[in-house]
């Protein structure tokens, strides 16, 4: 994430303060992160937080950035995230843990979780992990959302992991009329598309998130109650 041959967007309102601390490709990250975040701010009406937002940044090992917050603006949840100190190294295993020990700490029933997996870099895959971080979170009660993103030429670990995530939700129980959790693989190749793909998570999940069939499975296009979602 070090690396300059991609830079963060020019023209946000947060571009000087990403620029001043990380002018790579994980300030392009960041931009995008800035994007998902206005997405999700408008959706809610602009008045409400309905959401809760973990960050974690990892290379050989993972560090968390925020965990389960609900209460801080974009521009406090910019500034964490800008503390982040990412270096080489891609430990896809640890960070799955990692993220299983936030959403398991993070727990709400009432909010579906959501992860948005991004890495420049292919490490290896533990397919028992990845499961085990899905499976998880059918047990406590609803499964996982789950997009992986590759921002660099490697894609086929983060594309299977989206396979794993949509397997273990289609076999997850559900009421007679509930559609599949959301997951997917995306690719970026530079900041501009990096960060529409951000925004078209956001869509994505506003779109299941806005009805939801029961407490275990979003149904997009069903007028019944919205339900507040963990990010990780």
């Amino acid at each position: 994430m070090r690396n300059t041959d991609r830079l963060p967007l020019p023209h946000q309102p947060v571009a000087s303060r990403i620029e001043s601390r990380h002018n790579n490709r994980f300030g392009a990250v960041l931009s995008a992160l800035y994007q998902f975040l206005q997405e999700r701010y408008s959706s809610n009406g602009g008045d409400e937080r309905r959401d809760a937002y973990s960050i974690l940044v990892f290379n050989q090992l993972t560090e968390i950035n925020v965990q389960n917050d609900m209460d801080s603006s974009i521009d406090q949840l910019m500034e964490n995230a800008l503390q982040a100190s990412p270096s080489w190294g891609t430990n896809f295993s640890d960070a799955l843990h990692s993220t299983e020990q936030v959403m398991e700490a993070s727990w709400s029933p009432d909010r579906a979780p959501v992860v948005v997996f991004l890495s420049d870099g292919e490490g290896h895959l533990d397919e028992d992990i990845m499961r085990g971080l899905c499976d998880r979170a059918v047990s406590l009660g609803s499964p996982l959302s789950f997009w992986s993103i590759s921002f660099g030429p490697y894609s086929r670990v983060l594309r299977k992991m989206a396979d794993i995530a949509k397997d273990v939700a289609s076999r997850a129980p559900r009421g007679s009329n509930a559609v599949a959790v959301p997951s997917a693989f995306c690719t970026a190749i530079n900041t501009v598309q990096l960060a529409r793909t951000f925004s078209n998570i956001a869509t994505s999940l506003r779109k299941a998130r806005a009805s939801l069939i029961n407490p275990t499975a979003p149904a997009p296009g069903l007028s019944v109650a919205p339900r507040e979602m963990l990010l990780i």
